[in-house]
């Protein structure tokens, strides 16, 4: 674009130039006779002259004109191409920052219904070992939760989990010593709460009772 401004002056500076000779040095000696210009007095010589050199440099103008504004109307599209780009980038990242917000609602919505159902868990058997306040000395009978294991019962080891007919999961606890049992289905159990902390495992018909935790 520089170059092509720098073109359209040169080419106005020449015509300027050109414009500003004298008639006599423009053209040939036959040509200023052919044209009866030797019949002229130097004074309307000078009066021609003038008129050359005022109209020669209107016509010279137009081509500066050009070469002059076509700079303004490059730089207005590289101007709009740039700020095209910028607007491409914001979208992008108000797209990015879009989904960010919505994984981060979704993590949080699973994370609260995870902590909602365990809540109503842990208060669905709390429900059924109601606390109550005695004085002390007073002998404490503990009701306990009458269930059965959901599905089929071949013993334990330290790692066990079983799921209860009410829904509920307990695990082994205190890493108990592995036993083997007849497989049954279905066994029933009690549940209770242990004399300071946790809970025992009754199994009713193996008279038998072990530590266990809830995990669900």
């Amino acid at each position: 674009m520089k170059k092509l401004l720098w073109l359209g002056m040169g080419m106005v500076v020449s015509a300027a130039t050109w414009a500003a000779e004298p008639l006599a040095r423009r053209v040939t000696a036959d040509e200023f006779r052919a044209a009866g210009l030797d019949k002229l007095s130097p004074a309307e010589l000078a009066q021609l002259d003038a008129l050359f050199q005022k109209y020669g440099a209107e016509k010279a103008s137009p081509a500066m004109s050009g070469a002059v504004a076509a700079e303004p109307a490059a730089r207005q599209a590289e101007i709009e191409a740039a700020q095209q780009q910028a607007a491409a980038r914001v979208a992008a990242a108000e797209a990015r920052a879009r989904k960010a917000e919505t994984e981060a609602a979704a993590a949080r919505e699973a994370a609260q219904s995870a902590k909602a159902e365990q809540k109503k868990a842990e208060e669905g058997f709390l429900a059924k070992a109601k606390k109550v306040l005695v004085s002390p000395g007073t002998k404490v009978e503990v009701m306990a939760t009458e269930t059965e294991i959901d599905g089929w019962f071949d013993g334990w080891d330290a790692t066990t989990t079983w799921r209860m007919a009410d829904g509920s999961f307990w695990r082994v606890e205190n890493k108990p010593a592995a036993y083997q049992a007849k497989r049954v289905k279905n066994p029933k159990v009690k549940i209770y709460p242990a004399a300071v902390t946790g809970y025992w495992l009754e199994f009713v018909d193996l008279d038998y009772k072990l530590r266990v935790r809830q995990v669900k």
